[in-house]
């Protein structure tokens, strides 16, 4: 089944190759023996996996697609509200937003009960992104823009941590480097059972 609210042609910024290797390498080594279940919560969806679902070696079962930028007339659906609802089954999400994706990967954590890929774009700071400086303990403060940008990979590591503190293992981290301030970053989680540790 594929749910998409818009088709865009494959990804041309420098990037991609290395964001697109990064999702084949997680789905070859942790979705090879199962069929996808992917959201896709991208800037502008479909650029990825337009590409991924052509690929015969990956198996795709159902797609939905929350464009960020939606064409005129569609409903703009927050990936945070939808990943804070219980029940949904997805094995792939990703979160390739223009904005910061720290909100929904707050809003699945919570909701992780089988494993779980997840690939999160984090570009550059932008001035209002609070809960970064929340996290720092910087909040209340009014720090220069400059400053905030220079504080923003320090709340990185905040925001995976908080994967353990919902009883999820990190099985696997990896970065592709980027060639401009984004991180892409790719991450395979296990939710709480006896046999995995947690």
């Amino acid at each position: 089944m594929t749910m998409s609210l818009t088709t865009n042609p494959p990804p041309t910024d420098a990037d991609a190759p290395a964001r697109l290797a990064l999702r084949r390498y997680f789905l070859a080594k942790h979705h090879a023996a199962a069929p996808l279940d992917v959201l896709d919560c991208a800037h502008l969806p479909g650029d990825f996996w337009l590409r991924l679902r052509q690929d015969p070696a990956v198996a795709v079962a159902t797609y939905w697609s929350l464009p960020q930028k939606p064409r005129k007339g569609q409903p703009r659906l927050d990936p945070q509200q939808v990943l804070c609802q219980s029940g949904w089954r997805f094995n792939v999400i990703d979160l390739h937003l223009r904005r910061s994706p720290w909100p929904a990967w707050l809003a699945l954590l919570p909701r992780v009960t089988r494993p779980l890929t997840v690939f999160l774009t984090v570009g550059r700071y932008r001035d209002g992104d609070g809960l970064v400086l929340d996290v720092l303990g910087c909040g209340d403060m009014d720090i220069p823009l400059p400053l905030a940008k220079k504080l923003q990979p320090l709340a990185v590591s905040y925001f995976l941590d908080r994967a353990r503190q919902h009883g999820l293992t990190v099985a696997e981290a990896a970065e592709v480097p980027g060639r401009g301030p984004a991180r892409n970053l790719g991450l395979h989680l296990l939710p709480a059972t006896p046999g995995n540790g947690a």
